[in-house]
């Protein structure tokens, strides 16, 4: 539950910054920009 929670706080705090989220993605790191962000999957 902490963990969730703690992962939804970095990505809203990111798409209210305007700031690309970095992601590990079949192998490779990965930016997700702040405008093509999806809800957290839980």
């Amino acid at each position: 539950m902490a963990f969730k929670e703690a992962v939804e706080e970095v990505v809203a705090e990111h798409a209210r910054l305007k700031l690309p989220l970095h992601i590990w993605s079949n192998g490779k790191v990965v930016a997700i920009p702040a405008e093509k962000r999806r809800k957290v999957r839980g």
